[in-house]
């Protein structure tokens, strides 16, 4: 029998408003898992219309979306701390106005690979459509 995957859900909307439920479903077993934020994950804010990527390691990087109603370019990271805690933190918020950054956006599209975390297109401030393409090298902490 093959190891089990696990599929992560994070955030959302939940009626209105943006949350941080994180869910494990097990495809194998049909069963969900509800996962419980640790406390140092709490300056991770809540949020919607974000990405989501896997890492070899097990964790998952979080970019941009909705928080509190507003479009954020912030990256986080969360860990599994055991089976049923995770641990999340800010890596980094994205300065708007340094152009070596991308900037504020939702509705954007992410994958990894080689350990970098790649961004394309997604929505601005104004609604605009984004046709850009960030890479975040998660070894050296930069984007190009």
């Amino acid at each position: 029998m093959r190891p089990t995957k696990e599929v992560v859900f994070y955030g959302g909307l939940k009626g209105e408003d943006s949350n941080s439920e994180i869910f494990l479903f097990n495809p194998n077993t049909n069963a969900w898992l509800s996962v419980n934020p640790s406390n140092q994950s709490q300056e991770v804010l809540p949020r919607d219309d974000h990405v989501m990527s896997d890492m070899s390691d097990g964790s998952f990087l979080v970019f941009g979306g909705f928080v509190n109603g507003s479009r954020v370019n912030e990256l986080a990271k969360f860990t599994m701390t055991n089976t049923q805690t995770i641990a999340g933190q800010v890596l980094q918020e994205c300065n708007p106005e340094n152009q070596n950054q991308p900037q504020i956006r939702a509705s954007c599209s992410s994958c990894i690979y080689n350990d970098k975390l790649y961004v394309f297109g997604g929505q601005d401030d104004d609604n605009g459509k984004l046709n850009d393409l960030w890479e975040y090298d998660c070894a050296q902490n930069n984007w190009n």
